[in-house]
């Protein structure tokens, strides 16, 4: 990291200071202090190096590091005995998981939107631009699209989930389609009509899709619970 420092000063003759300053993990240098000094007959150049160390500022930062590290432990000690052994690991996973829910339903709604604002957007820009036949032809040619990544992926990560991808390829490939929808809608590409609809075709199969991978894993999960159950005689 480099600083560059210029200065004026007030004296008799002109002097003209620049200060180059540059950090290092160990030493602090500052090099280059250059100036030229205006006298009556020529000019004097000046120059000097200096070297500070910044071992103590590293220091500081340890020891600070140190300290809100055994007031954590000195919290922990002087709190109740129900705080100390609450589950702390286990809340924290409850709250990840949770919040990986919400993200999934947050993604899936806001999907759902695009495609609905998508489909109507760009049935009328067919109807006004003449091309009425290219909004089946591009939802076709987009579901079938959808269905050869889907196997693709499966092939390539062979996906533990039995039957269809893992959710995360699945969604990863809607993201793909509204991605190629809103390049094409942007920059305006020849075919964009086109592929405006193959990438409304393409989020409507990842969409089903998704839903039939979490009605498999709803039906998967009520089995293994049933199976778990003992059965009376």
């Amino acid at each position: 990291m480099t600083f560059v420092l210029t200065t004026s000063s007030k004296l008799p003759v002109g002097f003209e200071p620049r200060v180059s300053i540059n950090y290092s993990k160990r030493n602090l240098l500052c090099h280059s202090f250059t100036g030229r000094a205006r006298s009556l007959y020529r000019l004097v150049p000046i120059a000097c190096s200096i070297k500070a160390s910044a071992g103590k500022h590293i220091d500081y930062l340890t020891k600070f590091s140190s300290y809100l590290h055994n007031l954590a432990g000195q919290i922990l000690d002087a709190s109740p005995q129900p705080i100390k052994e609450f589950p702390w690991e286990k809340a924290k996973l409850m709250v990840e998981e949770r919040l990986l829910v919400v993200g999934k339903n947050a993604l899936t709604w806001s999907l759902i939107a695009v495609l609905i604002f998508s489909l109507v957007s760009d049935a009328i820009m067919a109807v006004f631009a003449g091309r009425e036949l290219v909004a089946p032809l591009g939802l076709f040619i987009g579901v079938l699209l959808a269905d050869l990544l889907n196997e693709f992926c499966r092939e390539l990560f062979e996906s533990k989930v039995k039957g269809g991808n893992n959710m995360q390829e699945v969604w990863g490939i809607g993201l793909f389609f509204v991605t190629l929808r809103f390049i094409y809608l942007r920059f305006r590409i020849p075919g964009w009509v086109l592929f405006c609809h193959i990438g409304n075709g393409g989020l409507m199969q990842i969409l089903w899709l998704a839903k039939e991978m979490k009605q498999a894993k709803i039906i998967q999960n009520k089995e293994e619970v049933d199976a778990l159950q003992p059965t009376g005689d």
